[in-house]
């Protein structure tokens, strides 16, 4: 970051999130057991004002995430896919109309396999050329867990994950990171803080357990959970790896578990410590015992939600249309992190005008590049005088304005602010 420190140019900094909100926060759903039926069932309630038989929509920007392909007989049966084919499903055009919307904005791996030999590299081949055919962005990729599962990647403790590892037939990295994926999930970070790239204060401290406590009274530096981390991949190639929140000591997260997650505590301490979480979910998938396997899971069933856990949504609605906690995608959350942790800028006097340009991004292991305008969407930055503050990218073209950015009133903090505008969040008919 640089920033010129003379005259009005004092006030000038980087909000961390996009005004007027003091934290961050996405639910990334993993499409194990999802039906059409149960998409169309949840997303109303969560998305939608409308009225559903659960309640009045909540009207919140969570997205969701989907296979390409399926093993014969794997019950994830909501892909893009029939099965190992490349005939299109059924449910092709409502999840293509999500991905263009943004509801859909994470790969759940290439696809839910049986038998590890269902996948290959044409496989993944086959599902990137669909992808970019039909113009479906996608930018987020998390592991599936089963070891049947061999196109998992990012993880070498793993002895399953194949994905990286040009030895292995089961190679698609170079594939897969060359369409696009920038952010991965790799399954091995068990996150039991909800709250990332949090602010230290000794309530925060409070929150991550008495270990740092400690750490801090014997003079020792103290850890801090980052949102996101760039991560090397066996072939070379380089990706953000993120963290989600679990909040179950150890447990895959099903839908039983957010009361837990969502609970009044946890978005108390998000707010308080200003910290960005991703919460690991399973919409669609109910414990049956403790313990992991298929056999410890069962689908989730209508109403899909209780009255607990609708209750725990219209928790975090209410931090969300207060003002106090983003909610928004995975990938528009991880975007923002990137662009508030990595971003470099510059603010001048241009005449009676302040003028803040937006350099590069420079993330550590990553090559430096410039700003493109679709990362920077909800961008605020803190200025005395916002409506003399000017806002552009630095680009090989030279400068580019960015048109129609907004004066926010004072925040909580009692400081002005300006921003570039946050797109709608558009949900598709369900």
């Amino acid at each position: 970051m640089i920033v010129a420190l003379r005259g009005s140019l004092v006030s000038i900094a980087l909000r961390k999130f996009p005004h007027p909100f003091q934290a961050g926060l996405a639910i990334c759903n993993d499409a194990d057991l999802m039906t059409e039926e149960s998409f169309r069932y949840v997303h109303r309630f969560l998305n939608t004002n409308n009225d559903t038989p659960i309640g009045p929509g909540l009207g919140l920007p969570i997205s969701d995430s989907f296979f390409l392909f399926s093993s014969s007989g794997n019950p994830n049966r909501f892909t893009l896919f029939e099965g190992l084919s490349d005939r299109p499903s059924r449910h092709a055009d409502l999840l293509k109309d999500c991905v263009a919307a943004g509801l859909i904005d994470t790969l759940h791996t290439y696809g839910a396999f049986s038998n590890p030999d269902d996948f290959s590299r044409d496989l993944a081949r086959k599902g990137v050329e669909a992808l970019e055919r039909t113009n479906m962005r996608i930018r987020v990729w998390v592991n599936h867990g089963p070891p049947e599962n061999v196109q998992c990647f990012g993880l070498l403790a793993a002895p399953h994950f194949h994905g990286d590892n040009p030895a292995s037939k089961f190679y698609h990295t170079d594939i897969t990171v060359d369409y696009g994926i920038q952010y991965c999930w790799t399954g091995g970070e068990l996150g039991e803080a909800v709250a990332c790239d949090a602010r230290w204060s000794l309530a925060s401290l409070r929150d991550h357990g008495s270990g740092l406590l400690q750490a801090l009274r014997r003079g020792r530096p103290l850890p801090r959970r980052r949102l996101l981390t760039p991560m090397g991949l066996r072939d070379g190639r380089k990706v953000l790896r993120f963290e989600r929140y679990w909040g179950t000591a150890g447990q895959t997260p099903v839908i039983g578990d957010i009361t837990r997650q969502l609970s009044t505590r946890s978005l108390a301490r998000l707010k308080r410590s200003g910290g960005y979480s991703i919460v690991y979910q399973h919409f669609a998938v109910r414990r049956r015992e403790p313990g992991f396997g298929a056999s410890r899971y069962v689908p989730n069933t209508k109403p899909y939600f209780s009255p607990d856990e609708c209750a725990a949504f219209a928790r975090l609605a209410e931090e969300y249309h207060a003002g106090n906690i983003l909610v928004t995608s995975t990938e528009r959350l991880l975007r923002y992190n990137r662009m508030q942790r990595w971003l470099r800028w510059r603010a001048e006097e241009v005449g009676s005008r302040i003028r803040i340009s937006l350099l590069s991004l420079n993330a550590q292991g990553f090559a430096e590049r410039p700003v493109e305008r679709d990362e920077i969407d909800g961008l605020t930055f803190y200025s005395s005088r916002p409506e003399e503050t000017d806002l552009c990218i630095r680009a090989d073209s030279g400068i580019v304005p960015v048109k129609d950015i907004i004066c926010n009133r004072k925040d909580y903090t009692g400081r002005e602010s300006v921003s570039v505008p946050m797109p709608p969040f558009h949900v598709p008919n369900l």
